[in-house]
């Protein structure tokens, strides 16, 4: 006890003792030390004494105390405790209510295992991101080098999360062929390099003819990344022109179940065509890889390799170097940057010119990105799909707020739930169950609705895991989930989702108390947390609505803005001819081939068709240097495509200088030209050479409308391009007769080459194929997480009419109406719905304001988006809420207050 001069034991031992000494210790050993402590008092003071009965107070807390304490408390209670059966009898009550609020249950579980799925599904994505490139040894020490290019003065690199591609600012991984093997002559921090790069060929041996993607790379290659060959020295399976190492799918394509080893390939490019001995045999790389490849030949054999290896000007060559263990990043950028200055001062002199740059501006950088952030680096254009961090924080962020959602579903469920247990936990509190006791039995309900949900989500994961796969555009398998470190985080995010959604709840039913409720009065709380809940939840809602809508219509935007060309009715056939003759022999062969015949309107060669690669020429106009998509065509070209004429020509086979000295220039070129009346004007092309401009078509799309209209020169000269695609024109509803009597005709004008076709509106709609698919993604997330909104707002419908049962009944014997009712019962849940359009509105209008930055034609964000969220919202709200309102407002009052 505390005397008057405050000579009393340390308070914080005292709390310790009764915090763990059992009760029916507690008295005799709180007395012993309390004489122990005035004894103390009178000998030696009190600091001593405090001191020796806070070290007796530890002293005491050891097993033997509680092993005592078990001891007295047997022979004080009648029957001990048995942990075992306390747990089981925990267990059996958990199942009996889950059994015996079935709704309730599925309601609880169907959120959670929809939360779960979306996490493991989420978790299994980031994974397989984070994954890609990281099986090589020597990884760390690996590079690529890229080039970033500034088009504006003042610029610096300020890509984020949600804006992944600056205006003015280009990246690149494209360089000069000569770059990898003067690097290492000049630092001799670069160990080893090798040059990446693709070329498309034919294949063939004997019967077998297709058409193949090879990639061309350094006899380094496999010293340099660790791809394990199954057959074939790593050290000369590359050594030298001619050499092929093919992958077991193509090797059985070509030989069957013959050893491939030694036999040979003829590759056809569009200049050479090899005779290739196969030298090694590795499999196909993981699918985390960012190098993927099925075909490999020494990049001696690019095309035009040694003309190429002398144009500092021509970027073209991914190249990766391995660095000098202990070699930073930094620093050796630094010495890139001085390479850049000596070795591409021509490429720097070019930006200054184009864009009025200065050398107090950003103009040109050397730059280098780790080998594991390859694939993640998305602002940065290369051979290789790459993936978008904003993808994986898009989809984390789904899975975690449907899983919040469906948490706060099972507090507000649980709440009603308690509500309606009153009696039972007053019953068990009277025959002596603790507090701690009554939370450990409503956690250990939790805990077994998350470990259903969590088996049902393991379940809807694997269902609908090809779908996902489909979405994603991904290989994921379920096999990471036998890996322990996956199967531990998952339990523990199981746990943890136990612990929030039943912690609330536990400690809520914990605070009855047992004489008011088994009184038979009605147990009110405070209301605060819940109505935080469902402004939670409708703000989630609101925001997931907007995005959804806002992502509809800018894909809606996209798919019918007019290109300033039809796309319609279009195949696209590859004709894997050279320049030259060669190519305009075959157009012509085709097109007589096909002539007369009702299913074809007409037939257009061009050097690259639409999303089918680039071709971007540099030259000098009045002093500066210009640019422009370069593309070969004929006469056919702008009537296939209904390209519009503003002002002159198109070609013409009856004007001989065209095939030679004509072009065709867009409105963006003429305006990039300074020419207002260009027709007849002269656009000089190399020293000995000049394009007179015959037509100036109005401006179209080439690129994505991510980016600005570019220019365009549109020439029928064959020196420098090919004819690469035809473009034949399909009259209406005759698509599959169309198909087969193209292939007819290719099978007799091209003998011996592969028939591939795609159609030019599914090229085009390609480019936005991955904006559509995560555009889906949110819209179905969007549906699950109203789904478990509209079920919380169910559960806590039940909640308020529970608790206002007796206040409906005396309105009710007042003369209160149903209308005056439906209208007390909702009011409360519709004005916290407007206020979570107030919350989620501009969270959403930020966040897709940030999105819609990616565009260059994009909608804008009007009204009608965020009042139609609202009005949905406020809909759903409604209809979700009325099955409890009406209920309470049509039962008899009787029943309400007969205890009263």
């Amino acid at each position: 006890m505390k005397d008057k001069n405050n000579n009393s034991p340390p308070h914080w031992a005292q709390r310790l003792l009764h915090w763990y000494c059992p009760d029916s210790l507690t008295e005799e050993i709180e007395g012993d030390l309390l004489e122990a402590f005035h004894f103390n008092l009178a000998k030696e003071g009190l600091r001593q004494a405090r001191r020796r009965y806070a070290v007796d107070v530890v002293r005491f807390f050891n097993p033997t105390t509680f092993r005592k304490g078990r001891q007295a408390s047997a022979s004080v209670h009648r029957y001990p405790i048995n942990q075992a059966v306390m747990w089981n009898n925990h267990l059996k009550l958990a199942v009996r209510n889950i059994l015996k609020h079935k709704l309730f249950s599925f309601i609880n579980i169907f959120g959670l295992s929809l939360g779960l799925a979306f996490v493991i599904l989420a978790w299994l994505f980031v994974a397989h991101e984070y994954s890609y490139d990281s099986f090589h040894a020597n990884g760390a020490n690996i590079y690529r080098v890229n080039e970033v290019e500034y088009h504006q003065s003042g610029l610096e690199d300020e890509t984020s999360l949600f804006k992944q591609e600056q205006e003015g600012v280009s990246k690149y991984a494209y360089l000069p062929l000569a770059t990898g093997p003067t690097l290492q002559e000049e630092f001799p921090e670069v160990m080893r390099y090798t040059r990446y790069d693709e070329t498309n060929t034919i294949v063939r041996r004997g019967k077998h003819i297709f058409s193949e993607k090879v990639h061309l790379v350094d006899s380094t290659f496999f010293e340099l990344f660790d791809f394990k060959l199954m057959a074939g020295d790593a050290d000369e399976v590359l050594n030298g022109k001619n050499r092929i190492v093919v992958s077991p799918e193509a090797a059985r394509k070509y030989f069957g179940s013959e050893n491939p080893m030694g036999k040979q390939l003829e590759v056809i490019t569009y200049t050479d065509t090899l005779l290739c001995t196969v030298t090694g045999l590795a499999p196909h790389p993981p699918a985390n890889s960012s190098l993927q490849f099925d075909l490999l030949l020494n990049i001696r054999n690019a095309p035009n390799y040694e003309k190429k290896m002398t144009q500092w000007g021509s970027f073209n060559t991914v190249l990766f170097v391995e660095l000098a263990e202990g070699t930073t990043p930094a620093a050796f950028e630094d010495k890139l940057q001085r390479f850049a200055g000596q070795y591409l001062a021509g490429t720097i002199d070019y930006l200054k010119g184009r864009f009025n740059l200065t050398d107090k501006d950003n103009i040109f950088e050397l730059t280098l990105t780790s080998l594991k952030d390859i694939h993640l680096e998305h602002s940065i254009s290369w051979l290789a799909p790459t993936g978008n961090p904003l993808n994986i924080f898009i989809l984390s962020g789904l899975a975690l707020i449907i899983l919040l959602m469906a948490c706060l579903n099972y507090i507000s469920l649980a709440i009603t739930g308690a509500a309606g247990r009153t009696r039972e936990v007053g019953i068990r509190k009277i025959l002596g169950s603790s507090r701690g006791q009554i939370r450990l039995q409503f956690w250990a309900e939790a805990q077994l609705v998350v470990v259903m949900a969590l088996a049902a989500a393991a379940g809807l994961a694997w269902w609908s895991l090809p779908a996902f796969n489909d979405f994603v555009q991904r290989e994921l398998s379920l096999r990471l989930m036998d890996q322990a470190p996956f199967l531990l985080s998952l339990l523990g995010i199981a746990f943890l989702t136990g612990l929030i959604a039943g912690g609330y709840p536990a400690a809520f039913a914990a605070r009855f108390k047992p004489v008011k409720v088994l009184k038979g009065d009605t147990y009110r709380y405070e209301p605060r947390f819940t109505r935080a809940i469902v402004v939670v939840q409708n703000t989630l809602s609101v925001f997931l609505i907007i995005s959804a809508l806002v992502m509809y219509r800018q894909m809606n935007f996209i798919n019918n803005k007019d290109l300033g060309y039809d796309t319609s009715q279009t195949l696209v056939l590859k004709t894997h001819s050279g320049s030259g003759e060669d190519a305009e022999l075959l157009a012509q062969r085709m097109k007589n081939a096909l002539k007369g015949k009702n299913e074809i309107q007409n037939v257009a060669a061009t050097s690259i068709s639409f999303n089918q690669g680039y071709d971007i020429r540099g030259f000098e106009y009045k002093g500066k240097q210009q640019s422009a998509f370069y593309y070969r065509v004929d006469p056919d070209y702008i009537p296939a495509l209904d390209i519009e004429l503003a002002a002159g020509r198109n070609f013409s086979d009856a004007y001989g200088s065209d095939k030679t000295n004509a072009a065709i220039i867009n409105e963006q070129l003429a305006k990039d030209l300074g020419m207002e009346n260009p027709v007849g004007q002269s656009i000089p092309w190399g020293k000995e050479k000049e394009y007179t401009i015959i037509g100036l078509a109005k401006d179209y799309h080439v690129t994505t409308l991510n980016q600005p209209v570019q220019p365009v020169l549109l020439v029928m000269d064959g020196s420098e391009a090919g004819l690469d695609a035809f473009l034949v024109k399909i009259s209406a509803g005759k698509v599959s007769q169309a198909v087969q009597i193209v292939e007819k005709a290719w099978e007799a004008v091209a003998p011996g080459r592969p028939f591939e076709y795609t159609f030019l509106d599914e090229d085009v709609a390609e480019q936005y194929a991955g904006y559509a698919r995560w555009s889906s993604i949110i819209g179905a997330s969007t549906l699950f997480a109203i789904l478990i909104a509209c079920l919380g707002l169910f559960g806590l419908a039940g909640i308020f009419a529970v608790n206002r049962q007796k206040e409906i009944g005396i309105r009710k014997v007042l003369g209160a109406g149903l209308e005056h009712i439906l209208l007390f019962l909702n009011k409360g849940l519709l004005q916290l719905s407007l206020l979570a359009l107030l919350f989620g509105a501009p969270l959403a209008w930020w966040a897709m304001r940030a999105w819609l930055s990616n565009f260059e034609y994009k909608i804008q964000m009007s009204w009608d988006v965020f009042a139609l969220a609202g009005a949905a919202c406020l809909v759903l709200a409604i209809l979700t809420v009325s099955y409890h309102s009406l209920r309470s407002a049509l039962a008899n009052p009787v029943d309400a207050l007969r205890n009263e």
